[in-house]
């Protein structure tokens, strides 16, 4: 079974700003560095599961808002380089 990637930096960055968090408190209450959030939002990385989780936790934050939408780009892992 071919595992999947979410990349969804376009929503992640907008929930941001929407919260009214930057990005360096929201890396901070995530537990992840700054550039790593940063290549999340730029969709250079996947978002990770680890901050998925964060994000529900922490905020409340509906998994599936990520995935919904023309900004959520799954890839398989199969071919793909991490």
């Amino acid at each position: 079974m071919a595992v999947l990637k979410l990349y969804a930096g376009a929503k992640l960055r907008k929930w941001c700003v929407r919260i009214g968090l930057t990005q360096r408190a929201l890396a901070d209450k995530l537990g992840v560095s700054l550039p790593f959030l940063n290549q999340m939002e730029n969709n250079n990385r996947p978002v990770s599961t680890a901050v998925v989780l964060n994000l529900s936790q922490e905020f409340g934050f509906k998994v599936t808002e990520l995935q919904a939408g023309d900004e959520a780009r799954l890839a398989t892992a199969i071919g793909q380089d991490a």
